[in-house]
Parts: C-alpha cells; structure tokens; sequence
C-alpha cells in the first residue's frame, strides 16, 4: 500500500509534465480575440476534424463508390469524397487570405498572390469546355474584386465579415468550374479531381516545413516521458529517509539501473549482429564519431557559457525549444531548397528539348539538385550553429544548445559534399546510438569503479540507457498502427501535426504591429488545415507520394530534429551526472 501510495502521485506528476503542462503552455489562447474570430477558429477546427476522419478511413472510403481519375493520377479519388475535398480548399484559400490581409506588406502580398492565383486557376477550366467567355468573365471579375477588396481592407484592423467575402468570390469560381465541368465527361475526363490536384500540386510546398516539425512528436513525447519520469523518480529518492538507507526507495536508483544496463547490452548485441557491412560500415562509425565529438565540444561551450550568465540548461525545456526553433528552420531548409528544385526543373526541361544531352540529363540534375541541396543544407546547419552560440551568449543555453545539434546533425547530412564524393555514408541514427550506449555504459562503470555512483548519477545515466532504448525501439510505436490501419506514415504524420497544434502555437498567442494576434491565430490554423488537406487527398488518392511525398520530409525532421533533440538532452544529462545534481 505503502508503494501505491508513492507511485499514484509519481504517474499524475508524469502526466502533468509531459502532457497537461505542454498543451497549456503552447496552445491557443482566446486573449482579447476580435468580434467574430471565435467562430471562424470553430469552422477551422470543424474542418481539420473533417480531415482526421478522412486520413484515418481513407483506406475504407475508397472501397466505396466511383473513383475519379487524371491523366497524371496513377489512382482515383472517391468520387463522394472529393466534393468534400472541394469544399475544404474553398475554405483553406479564404483563411489564407484573411490571414495574410492584416501582417507585414510582404505577408498581404504573398497572401493575394496565393489567392488570386487559385481564383484564375479554378476559372481558366472554361478555356476547355466551349464556355470561355462566361467563365473567364466570373474568374477576372472576381479576381479583381479581390483584389480592390484587399486594398481598401489593407491598412484596416480584422473583420470577421472579411472571410465570408473572400468564400463567397473564390466559392462562386470553383461552383461555376464545377458546374461548367459537367460537360467534360463526353469528352472522357473530369475536370474536378484534375483541379483539385493542381491546387493541392501548387501550394503543398507550403506544407513541407510542418511535416517536417509533426514528423518529430513520436520522439519529443518519448525523450519528455523519459526526462519526466527521471526527474520524478529522483525527487522522489530525494525524499526518501536519510537514516534508513535499506528502504526500497533508497535501493531504486541502483536496481533500475542495473535492469537497464542489461536490457541495453542485450539490444547493442542485436543492433551490432545485425548491422549492414556496407551502410554500417566503419565510415558510418567515423561519420557518428565525428559527430559525437562535435556535440560534445559545442555542448560543453554551450553549458559554461550558460553557467558565466548563471542561466543552466533546463531539460525539461528542450522540448519547448524545439517547436520554437524547429518551424523556423524547417522553413529556412524547405525555402531555400526551392530555387534548387525550379533551376533542376527548368535545366531537365532544356535537356528535353536536345535529344543529344538526354544522356547528359541525369548528370546535369545530380550537380544542380543533390550539390545545390546540400548547400543548401550547409548553410543552414552553419546559420544554426553560429545563431545557437549567440543566443547561448544571452542567455538561452537551452534553445542555444539545440540549434547548435540541429546544425551538426545537418553537417552529417552532407558528408559526401564534405569529403569530395570520397565517403559515400551518411548519419546512421544506430550506429550514433551504439556509441552513445558505450558512452554511457563507460560513464556508468567510472563512477562505480571511483565509487561515485551516488543515486543522483545512478537515475542520470538510467535517463541515457532508456533514451538510447527508446531509439533502437522507435518501430514499437508504427508497428501497432501499421498492423491497425493498414499503414502507419499517415497517422503517425496526423498525429505529429495535432500533437504540433496542441503545443506548439504558442507564438499565435503573440501580438505586434506588423503580426497582429488575429493574424497569427489564422497563421497558425492555416498551417494546421493545409498540411491536413493535403494529406487527406494523399490517403484518399491510394498513394502518398502522388503529389508530394509528406511521409519522407516527416522522416528528414525525425531525423534531424529527433536526433538533435536527443542529442541535446543527452548532453544535459551527462552533465548532470558529472556533476551529481537532480535533472532540471
């Protein structure tokens, strides 16, 4: 009873750490919202519940009815469901609108570029069916409604009446298209699902930055419930009687970790079996090595000019960090790489065009993509690196030490560009986690030897052997939903992306000149509906890379900003253990 008493606090106290408290900090907040905002974030989370339900039926809806087809779709769509997709579009482009309306001049700028662009793009389907007048007629009319309405609401504060006008002209474009595109089926196509694929085509870039960010929360909600529970467990020990050292709690420490260390020596034996010669290799071990020793020399720089500012390292912070720096830099990465992939696009249509440099093309797209894209990748993991150290010179080691293992993670990405083309292996999050497991096991048998393993140490270096396993074990969480679902990438991905707007929002909470707080709100939840609309068409459409593949750039920020944050928390954590303090 004794025990049950202790442990029922304990697990409140967990849940309290990692999920309550992050949802309260990074949420939406209804502080002094306009007359009408309210109601427009209801429609738009409707919506996005509209999508969930979509991505995680997908797979049964399109056993049902019709599919719809286009020359570039290599499935259909359910003929029923993509009405609604219609409908959900026509109400993401009027957010985006009335999103943009009142920020930065670049921001109202961007915003009717993207919403213009959709009206003329739904309207120039009458080029096709015989009826050119009457609906390009509707399509500039309305265009240019738009856009007079835009310049008289330009300097004036948000409406609520603003997005039932921008619905209603771009609503009218796509129901005249709709009604208009009837008449393609005698032709043998329709044009609906060839519409909604180009809209989707053209904005899904938009999306890349927040697939990137919802690809990591499988892994921020682990290393949190692992630094959580750490922490618990070690307040809990401290608490414990000092004159009666024979008591369970007192004896916890050393027990969980010797269970630990021999779950971990049995995984390592595995992973060490089954590791591929060739991809695993010793230049995958020199790359990790590197790599570790980088993070090590940055962390320690980072943590003693924490210390000079009296601003320690807080862990339970980390995860905070990461959903403010992570979209930022998932921007920068996504952003930047646009250019690459227009010039890659502009030099493999020239190539077409000369029947004898087709042999050339694909060694003119290698230079222009994978060298541009790893520059690209270098600059940022350089940015990130220096932008770290200055924010750690002003007292934010936290966020300062994760930018710093974003940008070494990001160097390990471009090895090849490093090395000449020399060393064709890249960043193998196994083997980095091999060392990091030796590393920690080493730790762990000094402090025994020099009989130093006070309980504090022992609960730190429990705290690495559970992150370590927590890795080796990652398929545990896709497993269960692939074996439910069908298929795992999706609802994983929907997952991150909710998980993203629960806690990550925070910043829409803000107000300033140039962002108002509505335009924020709206900033935050056009992101959430767009990146949901276009993975709901993937699912819908039987193939997640028909449009943009969401699933592998989820994969690169798993990677990259999974692995940056464990690298993070693992330097927070073995210096505290060097130190013999509870984990902050």
């Amino acid at each position: 009873m004794g025990a049950l008493s202790t442990l029922r606090p304990l697990a409140t106290g967990i849940w309290r750490d990692v999920i309550a408290a992050r949802v309260r900090h990074g949420r939406l907040r209804d502080i002094r919202w306009p007359y009408g905002l309210r109601e427009i974030v209801t429609v738009t989370l409707a919506a996005y519940l509209i999508v969930v339900l979509l991505v995680v039926a997908g797979p049964w809806l399109r056993q049902g009815g019709r599919l719809l087809t286009t020359a570039t779709l290599t499935s259909g769509i359910p003929e029923t469901w993509l009405w609604l997709l219609i409908f959900l579009i026509t109400v993401l482009v009027a957010l985006v609108h009335v999103a943009c309306l009142h920020g930065a001049w670049w921001l109202k700028a961007l915003g009717l570029l993207a919403t213009t662009s959709a009206v003329l793009s739904w309207g120039v389907t009458g080029t096709f069916t015989g009826s050119l007048n009457f609906g390009t007629i509707i399509a500039v009319a309305c265009s240019l409604a738009l856009i007079i309405f835009s310049i008289v609401r330009w300097p004036r504060a948000f409406r609520w009446w603003e997005f039932l006008i921008t619905l209603g002209l771009f609503g009218t474009v796509v129901l005249d298209t709709l009604l208009v595109g009837g008449y393609a089926r005698s032709f043998g196509f329709e044009f609906a699902p060839m519409m909604v694929q180009q809209t989707l085509t053209t904005i899904g870039f938009l999306a890349i930055p927040a697939a990137m960010v919802a690809g990591v929360a499988v892994a921020e909600i682990a290393i949190n419930l692992t630094l959580a529970t750490t922490r618990r467990v070690q307040r809990l020990t401290e608490s414990a009687p000092r004159d009666r050292p024979g008591t369970w709690l007192a004896r916890l420490p050393y027990l969980i970790l010797i269970v630990l260390v021999l779950v971990r020596l049995a995984q390592s034996i595995t992973e060490l079996i089954g590791l591929d010669p060739v991809r695993q290799g010793w230049p995958a071990f020199v790359v990790a090595g590197v790599a570790l020793l980088l993070i090590a020399g940055l962390g320690r720089l980072v943590l003693r000019w924490g210390r000079r500012h009296e601003a320690g390292t807080k862990i339970a912070g980390l995860p905070d960090e990461l959903s403010a720096v992570g979209l930022p830099v998932a921007a920068a990465l996504a952003g930047l790489t646009l250019p690459v992939l227009i010039a890659g696009s502009v030099i493999t249509a020239v190539a077409a065009l000369d029947p004898l440099g087709m042999a050339e093309q694909g060694s003119l797209d290698l230079l222009v993509i994978a060298d541009q894209v790893d520059l690209v990748r270098l600059v940022v993991a350089a940015l990130c690196i220096t932008i770290g150290l200055i924010i750690t010179r002003r007292g934010r080691p936290g966020r300062g030490l994760l930018l710093c293992c974003i940008g070494v993670v990001l160097l390990t990405q471009v090895t090849q560009l490093l090395s000449g083309y020399r060393l064709a292996i890249g960043f193998d999050l196994t083997v980095v986690n091999l060392l990091a497991t030796a590393l920690a096991l080493g730790l762990a048998g000094w402090s025994l030897i020099r009989r130093r393993l006070s309980p504090m140490r022992a609960l730190a270096l429990s705290g690495l052997l559970v992150l370590s396993a927590l890795v080796s074990a990652r398929e545990v969480i896709t497993d269960p939903v692939q074996v439910i679902f069908g298929y795992s990438g999706a609802v994983v991905l929907l997952f991150g992306l909710t998980w993203t707007f629960l806690t990550g929002s925070g910043w829409g909470n803000g107000d300033s000149r140039r962002f108002p707080r509505p335009t924020r709100v709206l900033l935050v939840l056009a992101n959430l509906l767009l990146t949901g609309i276009l993975l709901a068409y993937l699912v819908l459409a039987g193939n997640l890379g028909v449009i943009i593949d969401l699933e592998d750039f989820a994969d690169f920020g798993d990677l990259v900003f999974g692995s940056a944050l464990l690298a993070a928390a693992f330097v927070a954590v073995v210096d505290a253990q060097r130190t013999d303090r509870p984990l902050g």
